[in-house]
């Protein structure tokens, strides 16, 4: 944990190194000190069609989902932190977000096969 979902617009795929964001949202996670290197998953999907307040405006949004129990406090340093590293690409005329999301740990499965 955390899971980081990048999502962001088709328009940008052209302009964006998806390798370098990837590594931004990643290093946020890390700096925060909340999880060990080998728990932070990072994915991007594409979305051909969107629409901001009516207009195809481009945009990034990442969903960082983690185990419940985390504090307010925690979870806003987590976004603010993610923001500010993704923030540091030369991005112009575009919404960037971020949202954490609690995972609830009792229903929570998961297997890793070797």
């Amino acid at each position: 944990m955390p899971h980081c979902i990048i999502e962001y617009s088709k328009d940008l795929s052209f302009n964006l190194d998806k390798k370098i964001l990837m590594k931004n949202v990643f290093d946020g996670c890390m700096q925060i000190n909340l999880f060990s290197k080998k728990d932070i998953k990072v994915r991007m999907k594409s979305y051909e069609y969107f629409l901001s307040g009516g207009l195809e405006k481009n945009f990034i949004h990442i969903n960082i989902k983690i185990l419940s129990g985390r504090s307010i406090d925690e979870k806003k340093l987590l976004a603010e932190t993610v923001l500010k590293e993704v923030n540091k690409d030369s991005f112009s005329d575009i919404s960037i977000s971020v949202e954490v999301n609690d995972i609830n740990k009792e229903i929570y499965s998961k297997i890793v096969k070797n």
